[in-house]
């Protein structure tokens, strides 16, 4: 089983929004997050798909990264485009397959968002 405890997350939401200047960040805060619905531990079996939402205070317009941590060690991650739907003001969702980035499905242990 995966366990992912938003008590111990690292980054709320990771949510690293470009510019030209690769370093640069927007000024984006993301509220609410959530995981499978719920904002307590989410206990999930490895490979199962889980539904990460949260609640942006305006939009993205230079675009949006979603990724899963553990540790400091990135396991999946997701790119918008400024304009994509996800990275709109107000309650949005994405979903992770459970994989990591090369298709693997993740182990059991905490994960970060």
């Amino acid at each position: 089983m995966m366990f992912m405890k938003l008590g111990s997350i690292l980054l709320a939401l990771l949510i690293a929004l470009t510019s030209p200047t690769p370093t640069a960040l927007a000024n984006v805060l993301a509220t609410d997050v959530r995981l499978n619905n719920t904002t307590t531990n989410l206990v999930n079996n490895p490979g199962d798909p889980v539904t990460i939402s949260y609640r942006l205070n305006e939009n993205a317009s230079a675009g949006l990264t979603i990724t899963v941590l553990v540790h400091t060690n990135e396991v999946w991650s997701t790119n918008f485009a400024g304009g994509a739907t996800e990275t709109f003001k107000g309650v949005r969702s994405v979903t992770w397959n459970g994989l990591d980035n090369s298709g693997v499905p993740v182990t059991k242990g905490f994960w970060a968002v």
